[in-house]
């Protein structure tokens, strides 16, 4: 009897190991508006928060768009960990092809409002998310991948 629980825990485990995770979260409220705006005080807090509610998750990579805030709103989540941000284009980031780069890993990306539900729906086939309304800032869209099964939720943690 033992050993049936030991050989299904272990089965268990190396499905665990096997799956890739995105967390995509939208950068954090906006400075005055110009083309490239830094968080504003607010969005600064905020990104201390998402930093805090992140702590027990082991990010083996992150990704950011190449704008102020996007950046740092990442940068506020990876400080402690000493990890490189990666930074992509929005047009650029297919979210098929970083489950195909990191099998098995969990990964952070930051994006924006319209990009998001965009990626989202393209790895879904489905349009299934609408873009982000410009006032929200919560949301927490999770992906889980384990070979071709993939799940998807959205969250609205208390920040």
């Amino acid at each position: 009897m033992k050993m049936k629980i030991l050989i299904l825990f272990s089965a268990l485990t190396a499905s665990a190991q096997n799956t890739t995770t995105i967390y995509l979260i939208r950068h954090c409220e906006k400075a005055a508006p110009n083309n490239n705006p830094d968080l504003s005080e607010e969005g600064r807090l905020r990104a201390q928060r998402w930093a805090k509610y992140f702590e027990e998750v082991k990010f083996d990579v992150y990704y950011s768009s190449d704008y102020n805030r996007t950046y740092q709103t990442c940068e506020a989540i990876s400080a402690d960990r000493k990890s490189e941000i990666i930074l992509r284009k929005p047009e650029h980031t297919d979210l098929k092809q970083l489950l195909r780069e990191h099998a098995g890993k969990t990964i952070l990306l930051v994006g924006h409002s319209n990009t998001i539900p965009k990626q989202l729906n393209a790895l879904l086939g489905a349009r299934k998310y609408d873009d982000i309304d410009e006032e929200e800032y919560g949301n927490l869209y999770i992906i889980k991948a384990d070979g071709d099964l993939i799940s998807d939720e959205i969250l609205h943690p208390e920040l």
